[in-house]
């Protein structure tokens, strides 16, 4: 008696190419899709892209985010970093870029860099750039750790100040001086470092962006007074002042609106007064005071705190940082051992 065999029923035939060894399905994907991986790299290595086929040729040159690192990506003696952008914003086909940043060592006229950063910075605002990262730096200022005396900062050019695609801007090693009124109608976020800035700038800059959310000063110059009466701003971070040759030394801050507030870093010769922050629900203290004598460093610093504290105890949320607490146990240390 034979056997009957029961057979598995085929499977449904696929709808799916079968895939073949070697197979560039990258390639295969949209233009659309490859320019959106390509601006998560840093330019070099975008471009670099292009040696993979005819299709890669060019697909750099539409990438929305430029970033060109020279500290990062380059050599500190290499020469061809500014030449390698000019050729690759000459060779940049988007009508539209989404963010330009530029990370390099400043060093002012020695390497005649404000015409070069005058004409990169023109390009963004040709682009309509929706984020700019502007981060210089004097490597030998910085290595020094001498911040007295004159100091040679990139001067913002006066295009920059009517902007009206700009959302987000980060700037370093840089002299804010608007000339005349400014409009930044869309900003929602500023960041600030090792600039000089005056109180009529801040002021300028205030009524010229009214949709400014975030305020950052860090190791900033230029001011003694800090009076924010917008409306639109909600977060204001002062972290650091180096510098205690400039004006009085107490910093003044008056800002009825914001809701949170931090300030941290280090505070050389300077101390803090907060005036008007009747809308604060959040802070965030986690400064460092310095002062030369231990005594005097002792009875400034409790002093501070202590005002500060009084001016905050309305708050719904206070956050002591690391530093603070260490300074703290520092001066409570020293109080034991001087009495």
């Amino acid at each position: 008696m034979r056997t009957k065999r029961h057979c598995r029923n085929p499977p449904p035939p696929s709808n799916q190419t079968p895939r073949r060894i070697g197979e560039d399905r990258i390639s295969a994907l949209p233009d659309a899709v490859l320019i959106h991986i390509l601006s998560y790299l840093p330019v070099i290595d975008a471009v670099k892209t292009g040696v993979l086929s005819k299709r890669w040729a060019r697909l750099w040159t539409w990438t929305p985010n430029l970033v060109f690192d020279q500290l990062g990506e380059w050599d500190e003696k290499s020469n061809n970093f500014v030449p390698f952008i000019d050729a690759f914003l000459v060779l940049h086909s988007s009508p539209k870029i989404q963010k330009l940043a530029l990370d390099l060592d400043y060093k002012g006229k020695r390497l005649h860099l404000d015409s070069s950063l005058n004409k990169w910075l023109h390009f963004a605002t040709r682009r309509a750039a929706e984020e700019l990262n502007l981060q210089l730096s004097d490597l030998g200022y910085f290595h020094s750790w001498d911040f007295r005396g004159p100091v040679e900062r990139y001067l913002l050019p006066s295009f920059i100040y009517t902007n009206n695609s700009m959302k987000r801007l980060d700037m370093s090693f840089i002299d804010v001086q608007p000339p005349d009124a400014v409009s930044w109608p869309f900003l929602q976020s500023l960041s600030i470092r090792s600039a000089f800035i005056s109180e009529s700038t801040i002021q300028k800059i205030l009524l010229g962006s009214p949709q400014l959310n975030l305020l950052e000063l860090n190791n900033c110059e230029g001011f003694d007074l800090l009076h924010i009466d917008s409306k639109s701003l909600k977060r204001l971070v002062i972290h650091g002042i180096w510098y205690p040759t400039w004006g009085t030394d107490v910093l003044q801050i008056s800002a009825p609106n914001i809701l949170s507030l931090e300030i941290s870093g280090h505070f050389y010769k300077r101390k803090v007064q907060l005036l008007d922050l009747s809308s604060l629900v959040d802070v965030i203290i986690n400064l460092q005071l310095w002062v030369e004598d231990r005594y005097c460093l002792l009875v400034e610093y409790s002093n501070i705190l202590r005002e500060i504290l009084q001016k905050i105890r309305h708050v719904e949320k206070l956050t002591v940082g690391a530093t603070s607490i260490k300074q703290i146990v520092t001066l409570a240390t020293l109080a034991h051992q001087m009495y």
